[in-house]
């Protein structure tokens, strides 16, 4: 783990309602020499967008291209709530 800009073996985090409260030494450090263990991340992002802007893409029109599809995306995207995804 990383403390104070040191990289240091025997701690584990301590985690409260999601939020990280305390290091502290490992009650039980797991032997992996030459490991760095992280903690898990959630992988929050969604394709809902995806259905939304079905069909817009088949055919090039003018001037499309990634940059127009990706416009059109953010803003169908960013349109999108909790009950529209």
């Amino acid at each position: 783990m990383l403390v104070d800009d040191q990289l240091r073996e025997g701690l584990e985090l301590v985690v409260c309602d999601g939020l990280i409260s305390e290091i502290r030494p490992a009650s039980q450090a797991p032997n992996l020499p030459n490991r760095l263990l992280m903690p898990g991340f959630v992988n929050a992002h969604s394709h809902a967008f995806q259905r939304g802007i079905r069909g817009w893409v088949q055919c090039a029109r003018g001037e499309d291209n990634f940059w127009s599809w990706r416009e059109r995306m953010y803003r169908l995207a960013n349109e999108l709530d909790p009950a529209g995804v």
